[in-house]
């Protein structure tokens, strides 16, 4: 197998960020605030449980990070994953504005085992981040 290295310049993934960050700021909004209240059916549940089946937006991760920044109230109280809901709470949850991806590229020798003038084909190891995401740029 022939191994090159592959540079991949800023003119080239420029485009794409540029778009990204283009449609962001089309999109940008004020922080989200969603107000939520409990049904007697909701009566003794946890909250991020309970959280998880109104928001099935979010991961049950979100939320408990939402729930131990803060971010979760009743009475502008901030609440614990564990507590115990009553009838008639009203729950506000406060949602962040999205943060962008700043991705730069990096110049990683890379395992090309073939290429043409329409089709890469490139041995990709185990570990290497092809999507950037939150938590692995």
């Amino acid at each position: 197998m022939e191994q090159r290295e592959l540079t991949l310049s800023t003119e080239s993934v420029g485009l794409r960020l540029d778009r990204a960050a283009s449609v962001f700021a089309m999109t940008k909004r004020p922080l989200e605030q969603r107000e939520l209240t409990l049904s007697t059916e909701s009566v003794g549940l946890r909250l991020d449980r309970w959280l998880a089946e109104q928001c099935p937006d979010l991961s049950r991760s979100q939320l408990q990070n939402l729930i131990e920044a803060g971010s979760v109230t009743c009475n502008g109280s901030p609440l614990n994953k564990k507590d115990k809901l009553k009838a008639g709470q009203t729950i506000l949850l406060t949602l962040p504005d999205p943060q962008p991806i700043e991705a730069q590229p990096q110049n990683i020798p890379l395992d090309i085992v073939y290429e043409d003038d329409s089709l890469l084909v490139v041995n990709k190891p185990k570990g290497m981040v092809v999507h950037p995401a939150p938590g692995n740029v």
